[in-house]
């Protein structure tokens, strides 16, 4: 499992994280280059959440674990750009999702539901829904509909409880978005592993920003 490259703006405290549009009083927050900054693991194990989800909320300060390899049930934090689900994306970039099922296990679709071995798994669906059984980047693979199908969770990503967002394809000389369920472990961030208190002065400032 792998971080970001993490670089802090001088002048600012360590754990701001640098990824706003339009911040608390209008100001617009850019690091150097461009680049966005994201909150550090620190040197105890702690982090403070930029999204919530799970039992967490916004600017949770908690325990992450960088180095266990995810199982089922475990809540992870990972990078939306490093997995590559960022596709028309807006947001912080860092998500919250719980593992269900590792590389090996199969998965079988249905119109609204996904599962692997006990878990059944909501997709959103319904009128005026795109289906995001349509259209499915899986490992390498590209499905224009995975409804009636038994897939295996590729090598190296894990099956999250939820349609995660989408990746960004070339597909027969266009760009194309395809649904992803999966997250790959180079862009698992860490598990983890309990709450450690809640950092109020982040979570005013998450608050304030304008995607």
């Amino acid at each position: 499992m792998t971080q970001p490259d993490i670089r802090r703006v001088p002048g600012l405290p360590a754990f701001v994280t640098l990824l706003c549009l339009v911040a608390l009083g209008g100001t617009a927050c850019t690091a150097p280059g461009g680049a966005p900054e994201w909150p550090v693991v620190q040197s105890d194990g702690s982090l403070v959440l930029v999204s919530g989800g799970y039992g967490y909320e916004v600017a949770d300060i908690v325990l992450i674990d960088t180095g266990k390899v995810p199982v089922p049930g475990d809540v992870v934090q990972y990078d939306d750009r490093l997995n590559r689900s960022d596709c028309h994306a807006f947001g912080p970039g860092q998500y919250l999702a719980r593992v269900v099922a590792v590389p090996g296990a199969v998965v079988t679709f249905d119109e609204c539901v996904f599962t692997s071995a006990c878990y059944l798994g909501a997709i959103e669906c319904g009128p005026g829904i795109s289906p995001r059984t349509q259209n499915v980047c899986w490992g390498d693979d590209w499905y224009d509909d995975v409804v009636g199908l038994s897939l295996i969770v590729p090598e190296g990503e894990y099956l999250a409880n939820r349609w995660i967002g989408q990746e960004c394809r070339q597909i027969d000389g266009e760009s194309r978005a395809g649904s992803r369920f999966t997250i790959k472990s180079d862009a698992v961030i860490g598990v983890v592993v309990k709450k450690l208190g809640h950092d109020d002065r982040m979570q005013e400032y998450l608050e304030g920003i304008r995607y």
